[in-house]
C-alpha cells in the first residue's frame, strides 16, 4: 500500500471498522486474526468515549496491524464497538472493500474453509491465478489477490508486533523476514542523569519493533568487562515502569579494568560471544569516549582474539566491525553539537527550585 502522496507529506493511517454488537465485534476481530494480522493493541473504556474516526462513542477498541514482507505492504484496522444509537449511524460496511495481497491463495482458501467463512473465486482472465472474495463478519468485503499492487517499492526495514494479544488457534502463516537481525547492547555509564531509564526502554522498545534483539549491559563498562550474567536480553515488559523510576535500572558504575588494553578486549570478547554487534552508550563525555575508542580499537581486538583462539574464524569474519551509537546522559550539557544533553533540563529546573 502506498505510504504517501506526493509532497503534500499525506500518509496512510489505518482503516476503522465499527461494530454495532459485542458479537460481531469479536468476531471481525477474529476473523483477521486468522488471517494472520497481530494484535498491539486492545482496550475496553469503561465509560464510553467520545471518537472522532466514527462520528460517535466508543466502549471497546482493537488495533490489528499486518506485519507484511514488505514494509510499504502493511496495512492496520482500528476494530470499534459503537455504543448505542452511534452504531445505528455510522456507514454501511458494503460501500468499503479491503483488498490484500496473498501469495499462496490456497492457504486462504483453507483458512476460510477451516472457520466456515463463505467465499468465491474467481479466475483472472489473463493471468494463470485466482482471486478469493469474502466477507468479514460486519460485511465488509474482503478481497484476496497473489499479486502486490504495482505501486507497492521495497522502502524501510520492517517491523514487528507489539504483542500477540490472546492465543489463536490458527495455521501458522510466518511472514518471510529478509533483513539482517542485529543484537544491540544497551548500557549506561558515568553518573545517573534523569531521562536514563527512558532513553533505555525508548531504545528496547524499538529494538524489538524493528526485529532486532536487545541487551541488558548491567553496571556500565563493568557489566561488559565481567560478562556473564551481566549480559542479558531485554524483553518488551522488562521495560515497563521505567518511566516512574529515577537514576538507571540497569545499573552504572566505574571500571578500572576497561581503562586497560586486556580489559577491552575481554569486552570485545563477551560482546562477541552474545552475538552483539551494536552497542548504545547512554553517557557523558567520559563514557562517549570510552566508546569511540572501543570503536577504533575493534578490528585490532577481534584479530588478537581470533590469534589466541578465544573466538572462531567465522566470528572473527562475521563480527569485522561494531556499530555504536552514543546518547549523552549527563546533567552538565557541556557536550558539543547537542543542542540539550538527557537530563540537562530536569537538573536546571531543580536547580532553580
Amino acid at each position: 500500500m502506498s505510504s504517501s502522496s506526493g509532497d503534500s507529506g499525506v500518509a496512510f493511517s489505518h482503516i476503522v471498522l465499527v461494530a454495532k454488537c459485542s458479537e460481531s465485534f469479536e468476531a471481525v476481530v477474529e476473523f483477521y486474526s486468522s488471517l494472520g494480522l497481530s494484535t498491539v493493541r486492545a482496550a475496553t473504556h469503561e465509560k464510553a468515549q467520545k471518537d472522532i474516526g466514527h462520528r460517535g462513542c466508543i466502549v471497546s477498541e482493537t488495533w490489528l496491524h499486518l506485519f507484511a514482507s514488505r514494509p510499504e505492504s502493511n496495512i492496520t484496522l482500528r476494530i470499534v464497538l459503537a455504543d448505542g444509537e452511534a452504531a445505528q449511524r455510522s456507514s454501511a460496511a458494503g460501500d468499503i472493500r479491503i483488498c490484500l495481497a496473498a501469495p499462496d491463495v490456497k492457504c486462504i482458501k483453507e483458512v476460510l474453509q477451516a472457520a466456515g467463512h463463505a467465499f468465491t473465486v474467481h479466475p483472472d482472465p489473463v493471468l494463470p491465478v485466482d482471486r478469493i472474495v469474502t466477507h468479514d463478519p460486519l460485511g465488509t468485503e474482503v478481497v484476496f489477490t497473489p499479486n502486490v499492487n504495482t505501486f507497492s517499492i521495497p522502502s524501510s526495514p520492517e517491523v514487528k508486533p507489539i504483542r500477540q494479544e490472546r492465543d489463536l488457534a490458527m495455521p501458522e502463516l510466518e511472514l518471510p523476514f529478509d533483513g539482517v537481525r542485529k543484537n544491540i547492547g544497551i548500557l549506561t555509564s558515568g553518573g545517573d542523569a534523569q531521562g536514563m531509564n527512558p532513553c533505555v526502554r525508548a531504545v528496547v522498545r524499538m529494538a524489538i519493533a524493528r526485529r532486532c534483539r536487545p541487551f541488558f549491559i548491567y553496571e556500565g563498562y563493568q557489566g561488559l568487562v565481567d560478562g556473564g550474567d551481566k549480559i542479558r536480553e531485554a524483553k518488551w515488559a522488562d521495560v515497563s515502569g521505567f518511566l516512574t523510576r529515577g537514576g538507571t535500572m540497569i545499573g552504572t558504575a566505574r571500571c578500572k579494568a576497561f581503562r586497560e588494553v586486556e580489559g577491552r578486549r575481554t569486552g570485545v570478547h563477551n560482546l562477541i560471544k552474545h552475538g552483539i554487534d551494536a552497542l548504545v552508550v547512554i553517557g557523558g563525555d567520559g563514557s562517549l569516549t570510552g566508546a569511540d575508542r572501543l570503536r577504533a580499537e575493534w578490528p585490532d581486538h577481534v584479530a588478537a582474539l581470533g590469534r589466541d583462539g578465544r573466538i572462531t574464524a567465522a566470528e572473527a569474519d562475521k563480527y569485522r566491525t561494531l556499530m555504536i551509537v552514543g546518547m549523552v546522559g549527563s546533567i552538565d550539557n557541556d557536550l558539543a553539537s547537542t543542542d540539550m544533553t538527557i537530563g540537562a533540563c530536569s537538573a536546571l529546573e531543580r536547580f532553580c527550585e
